[in-house]
């Protein structure tokens, strides 16, 4: 029981550092661009906003497959789409 608890608890750092780097990469990468005057700089937050929600959908998929590959390491789930689809549908709970 005790294993179970420290596995988790290494998963729950390790996609809690993957969150907090993807993060750091998107605000990092909006931060960087000045503000255009006009109707473009209501697309360039557009654009800023949407570069945003695309970096962490891929950080999002990424945890998806971390916790996938535990399941398959650990043997909890047989099969690799089942261990994928198990943990993206409890992810997005």
């Amino acid at each position: 029981m005790l294993s179970n608890i420290t596995i988790g608890a290494l998963l729950i750092l390790l996609t809690t550092a993957v969150h907090a780097g993807g993060m750091a990469l998107s605000l990092r990468s909006i931060r960087n661009h000045a503000a255009i005057a006009g109707w473009r700089l209501h697309l360039n937050r557009v654009f800023r906003v949407g570069r945003v929600v695309l970096m962490m959908y891929l950080v999002a998929i990424m945890e998806v497959l971390i916790w996938g590959a535990a399941y398959l390491a650990f043997d909890v789930i047989d099969g690799f789409e089942k261990a994928i689809y198990f943990s993206a549908v409890t992810f997005t709970t």
